[in-house]
């Protein structure tokens, strides 16, 4: 018993991180507010290759 219980357990785990994912997939993003501080949003990367190249 103890042998079967030592094979199943990684794929009990396996189903068990699958269900926990469909579920957090299922209930959406929970964070909603809109970004702040330097650099928040849509920057297009200038702030990190732009303004090292032009010399900024």
């Amino acid at each position: 018993m103890a042998l079967l219980v030592f094979l199943l357990s990684p794929l009990l785990v396996l189903a068990l991180l699958c269900v926990l994912i469909w579920q957090a997939q299922r209930a959406g993003l929970r964070e909603h507010e809109p970004p702040k501080g330097a650099g928040a949003g849509h920057t297009g990367m200038s702030n990190e290759t732009s303004g090292l190249r032009l010399g900024r």
